[in-house]
């Protein structure tokens, strides 16, 4: 029969699980004897006291749920405490700041003895970029690592320097000063704009084996090898023309060099130095003058004119080059090709140039004055080479008994020309005019846009134009044969508005105004004790004298920043915006033409 085990007592077929059995609640846990308890530690007598454990746990438990629940406010905390022990603890701030955090560090390098920036040095740091000084002895290093960093400058001639720093974990905007000793001779220089005479910045300077750069004042120190007295250096700045100079070198003090750069760009002008009537060019500053048409022989001095358009790249030449008439030819002053943009049996003049528009009249010599288009109003693109009729006159009668009109104006403001047309005859006493309108009208320059702007009846009235402004013309009307005159001021733009005028305000000699290519600045001259040269703005208004020259007027501009001036007849002068010292380009030929043009003409 099988027999009832004792179950708390294990058989050989189930041996003893310790791990599964607690010793504080199993009813069979070994029981100590007194002796055997008096050998054991005081620590494992006591044993951990009820619920300790217990407690320990929950707490954590409590805060990990806090943490888990509460994102928003529990990472920005963990974030803040570890910048707080970043910026508390130097050693951590920049050991572990350094693995991601870097700056641009601001460095300035100047000469130990004389304190000036020395320009076109190699500065480097050992956790970041390498950079090349600026003319002011500038640069900024770029990617630098927070911590600790080495900056190592070299250059030509001076000895090679160091500056061991700290960069912080917030970007400090103060420039890091490091001083070069000079080994060799140094040497000053200064570049200045030719005609302005004010100092030119980042000029690149190349003498030898040495760059420097000039600072914002065109001040550049220079150090060079010793036991020279001259080296051949080189000027380069954008905008300029390149200029070879000799700088001057000593071993007993340091030398002062002086030099300048002409803008780029060529002036055009006539000339018949050869003894024929010759286009030529030349620097701003007169230097380099070349032919660039030469003339045949067939020119009329008095009558050969040469126009700018106000960028300069297009030349509008009116000159009779053969046996035959005048003609209008376009010159491209990229290339200097010249092209013909009209010819016939007629007489040209050129009123000027609005844009790439050449704006001139023909009045055909083919035609009877009462023939339709006998007088022509036309422009010329020179960049397409397009030619449109922007108007043309009309006629009746014939030999014995006729009436045609004429062009009283031409004026060009903006991008439109402005033309009065009248009526006329050979026989006036008994000329027809019924029925005939005197008209002011404006068109734009491509031939678009005409509109009529005021007309009166040329059998009853009399109709004469002023110009008095760059963009404003004064219209004077009468009766035939009383004393009515009534004065109308028309502003480009608006209609004609009556007014009141005297006699000295309708006659007096108002200036030519040339427009600046930009279209924002108007030149002119008045006699202010004596010829003051004025610049103001486009309607000819707040004007500021730059120059009083005697027997002087001006003649046009190059680019925004410089005007043309002539003096004496035939001496061409060039000068800046601002006013100063007017600087001699040369003498050329001054045509009786010449300063006729409108506005938009230049030389």
């Amino acid at each position: 029969m099988p027999t009832i085990e004792d179950k708390t007592t294990p058989t050989a077929e189930q041996p003893i699980d310790h791990e599964s059995v607690d010793p504080e609640t199993s009813a069979e846990a070994e029981i100590k004897t007194p002796e055997e308890s008096e050998e054991l530690p005081e620590a494992e007598l006591e044993g951990p006291k009820p619920g300790q454990a217990q407690n320990s746990r929950s707490h954590w438990h409590r805060f990990r749920d806090w943490y888990s629940n509460h994102k928003r406010l529990s990472i920005p905390l963990t974030a803040l405490l570890l910048l707080l022990v970043l910026g508390v603890v130097p050693w951590t701030r920049y050991a572990a700041a350094g693995l991601f955090i870097s700056h641009d560090v601001e460095v300035q390098v100047v000469d130990s003895k004389t304190g000036a920036p020395v320009s076109e040095a190699k500065v480097q740091a050992s956790s970041g970029s390498a950079e090349i000084t600026s003319g002011n002895g500038h640069v900024s290093l770029h990617k630098v690592k927070a911590g600790r960093t080495t900056i190592k400058v070299t250059k030509k001639y001076y000895k090679d320097s160091q500056l061991k720093t700290t960069v912080s974990v917030f970007k400090s905007s103060k420039a890091q000063s490091i001083r070069l000793q000079a080994t060799g001779r140094q040497v000053k220089i200064t570049v200045a704009n030719m005609i302005t005479k004010k100092g030119l910045a980042s000029v690149d300077i190349k003498i030898s084996d040495v760059d420097v750069k000039t600072d914002a004042s065109g001040n550049a120190t220079a150090v060079l090898k010793a036991g020279v007295s001259s080296q051949k250096a080189t000027l380069k700045l954008s905008g300029y023309n390149d200029s070879n100079v000799t700088v001057q070198v000593s071993d007993t003090q340091i030398k002062e060099n002086k030099f300048s750069l002409t803008p780029s760009g060529k002036v055009y002008f006539l000339s018949n130095r050869s003894g024929k009537v010759d286009v030529m060019k030349s620097n701003l500053d007169g230097s380099d003058t070349v032919i660039v048409l030469a003339g045949t022989g067939n020119e009329d001095t008095d009558n050969s004119v040469l126009v700018a358009s106000p960028d300069w790249k297009y030349l509008a030449l009116l000159a009779k080059r053969d046996t035959g008439a005048s003609k209008v030819y376009i010159i491209t002053t990229s290339n200097d090709q010249l092209t013909t943009a009209d010819e016939g049996s007629a007489n040209f003049a050129i009123s000027g140039w609005i844009g790439d528009n050449l704006i001139y009249t023909v009045s055909r010599t083919d035609l009877s004055p009462w023939n339709t288009g006998s007088n022509k109003l036309k422009s010329y693109d020179a960049s397409t080479g397009k030619l449109v009729l922007l108007d043309q006159t009309s006629g009746t009668g014939d030999a014995s008994s006729n009436a045609y009109e004429y062009y009283g104006l031409v004026f060009l403001s903006g991008d439109s020309v402005i033309y009065g047309k009248g009526w006329t005859s050979k026989y006036p006493s008994s000329a027809d005019y019924s029925g005939k309108q005197e008209t002011l009208s404006i068109i734009s320059a491509n031939g678009q846009n005409h509109k009529v702007i005021s007309q009166y009846a040329a059998d009853t009235k009399t109709v004469y134009y002023t110009p008095h402004g760059p963009n404003s013309i004064y219209i004077v009307t009468n009766t035939q044969g009383q004393t009515d005159y009534a004065y109308y001021d028309y502003v480009v733009g608006s209609a004609p508005k009556q007014i009141s005028l005297t006699n000295d305000q309708l006659y007096k000699n108002y200036p030519t105004y040339y427009l600046s290519p930009n279209g924002k600045q108007t030149l002119w001259t008045e006699i202010r004790d004596g010829n003051a040269i004025l610049v103001g703005d486009t309607t000819g208004g707040n004007g500021k004298v730059i120059a009083t020259i005697a027997s002087s007027s001006p003649v046009g501009w190059i680019s925004g920043q410089y005007v043309l001036i002539s003096k004496s007849t035939n001496e061409l002068y060039i000068m800046s915006v601002a006013g100063g010292t007017p600087l001699k380009i040369g003498n050329y030929l001054n045509t009786s033409y010449y300063g006729l043009v409108t506005q938009r003409g230049n030389l």
